[in-house]
Order: C-alpha cells, then sequence, then structure tokens
C-alpha cells in the first residue's frame, strides 16, 4: 500500500505540476481553561507544490497532491493570562493596581506560526466532458504547524524562566471526503476548484503541558483558482499555465484534559485545551504539463 502511494505520487509530480506563491492569514484560538487563551491573525507567506487532478492513463481515474509551506514574522502580542492561575497580582495586590501589574507582567509577547500541511489522494471523475469534469475521491495527510512565544524584553524574560518562552508542536494525521471539479469556458481560460471535509487526529506537545495530549477534530479546506492555458499563444506555451486563486482551510479541535503546570506557585493544575485554526491565503502560480 505505501509502496502504491509512493508510485502514483511519482507518477503525478512527473506528469505535472504548478509552484504557487502565497500571502494571507493565520486565525489561531488557543485557550487552557483557568491558566491562558489566546486569539490572534498572523500574516503568512506560503510557498506551495500542488498537482490538483491528473487522470491516470487517459481513465476516469485521478490523483491529486498539495504541500503547503508557511511562516509568519514575529508579531507583538499580549497573551491574556487567566486570574484564577496568576491570582498573586489580584489577591495580594488590591486593584486597580493589580490590573496595571498584570499589562507588565513578563509572560509571552512575540508570537510566531509556521509549518507544513501536506494532502494526497485519488478519486474518480463521475462527469467529464470537452468543458471539464466533475471528480469524487479520498484523501489523507500529515500536517505539522508549530507556535512559538516569547517575551521579547530581555530585562525580563530571565526572571520568569519557563513562563515567558513556550512553543506549541502539532503533529496531525488527517483522512477526508474529496471534491474536484474544473469548468472550461473559453478554450484557455477554466476555473478550477476543490473541497475537502474530514477528520484529524493530532498529538500536541507544549512547554506549559505536562505531557504530550492527543486531540481530535474536523477540518475543512477549500481552493478556487482562475487558469490560463499558454498554449493558445505560441507553440512554447504548450502545457504551461498561468494561475491565480485563493484557498481556505481550517480545524477545529475538541476540547481534551490537560495537566498544566504554574511555575509561580510550582504545582500542577488541571484544566481543559481547546485549539482552533482557520488560515486563508491567496496565490499566483505557474504550472507545466508534461
Amino acid at each position: 500500500m505505501k509502496l502504491s502511494i509512493v508510485m502514483l505520487s511519482i507518477f503525478s509530480l512527473l506528469s505535472a505540476f504548478e509552484i504557487r506563491y502565497g500571502r494571507g492569514e493565520f486565525d489561531m484560538n488557543m485557550k487552557i481553561d483557568n491558566f491562558m487563551k489566546f486569539s490572534k491573525k498572523l500574516d503568512i507567506e506560503t510557498i506551495s507544490l500542488v498537482n490538483s487532478h491528473d487522470n491516470i492513463a487517459r481513465s476516469r481515474f485521478y490523483i491529486f497532491y498539495d504541500v503547503d509551506i508557511y511562516r509568519s514574522d514575529y508579531v507583538d502580542s499580549k497573551i491574556a493570562m487567566m486570574e484564577d492561575m496568576f491570582y498573586l497580582p489580584s489577591k495580594i495586590i488590591p486593584k486597580p493596581f493589580s490590573d496595571k501589574v498584570k499589562d507588565f507582567a513578563p509572560f509571552p509577547s512575540d508570537v510566531q506560526v509556521g509549518g507544513i500541511d501536506m494532502n494526497i489522494g485519488g478519486g474518480f471523475d463521475i462527469l467529464e466532458s470537452d468543458e471539464g469534469y466533475i471528480g469524487i475521491g479520498l484523501a489523507t495527510g500529515l500536517s505539522t504547524p508549530y507556535i512559538y512565544m516569547k517575551n521579547g524584553n530581555r530585562f525580563v524574560a530571565p526572571f520568569m524562566g519557563a513562563m515567558s518562552v513556550t512553543d506549541t508542536t502539532i503533529t496531525s494525521w488527517k483522512s477526508s471526503l474529496a471534491v474536484q471539479g474544473e469548468y472550461r469556458f473559453f478554450k484557455n481560460f477554466s476555473i478550477d476548484g476543490s473541497a475537502l471535509y474530514g477528520y484529524q487526529f493530532a498529538r500536541v506537545q507544549n512547554g506549559w503541558i505536562r505531557s504530550e495530549i492527543d486531540m481530535e477534530g474536523t477540518i475543512s479546506a477549500l481552493d478556487m483558482k482562475l487558469k490560463y492555458d499558454l498554449g493558445g499563444l505560441a507553440k512554447w506555451g504548450e502545457g504551461i499555465s498561468l494561475n491565480a486563486g485563493m484557498n481556505s482551510k481550517s480545524w477545529e479541535s475538541e476540547s481534551v484534559k490537560v495537566k498544566v503546570m504554574d511555575s509561580i506557585l510550582e504545582k500542577e493544575v488541571g484544566s481543559t485545551m481547546n485549539i482552533n485554526f482557520d488560515t486563508v491565503n491567496y496565490y499566483m502560480g505557474i504550472g507545466y504539463r508534461f
């Protein structure tokens, strides 16, 4: 089975591919009850290698894949630490002074996200004509996003140790239903689209969590693009296409129970963790079919 997937991947890469460059937003929501919550939109850059639909030996069976590599710059952002955990400012120091203390608390404030997201699958064209096709298939994939948080203030970070720096790394495996389609409304112009929806299992590591945790959730993805084939302009353009479009991806996790470590009070505290990711990416690309 693994050998079949590898051979199909090589066939797909050698027969056609598309390289994309895109910019967009990574919207993340991360919450550990009674400990912290964080919500932020970050600008990201993405480089992708894609083959959205490739028929096998001129049959109605096809394969597809996509690989996205993305990263953001560091962005200054405050993380809301909950009073239930970090009660020292609010219990010892009377209000309104406690609120001011929390504003200057040396918790992580600089955030960067990045990672790799990939899918590979196959399907069958249930409709096919000179104007286009509609296909239904199955996909599997791997995603490895990370969130790195640190306190950029060199004067306060040494006093907080582990509380001033933390990273979250996620390794997830997914399986989904897939739908692909294309409609050619002029000789050289077409619109392509694909959609995925399915299940994702993730293993999460975080500097504040005392052990690895497993999370389950649902994933969805949508890709739409306009494609112009250069073959109609000149002979040298045969097989080359220019593309522009957008894609969006979403992961919604179920809540899981975790153990977190309060470095100030030096004790473990039970809590519940929830993570959601949404990305929107606008891209331009060039494709080639051998």
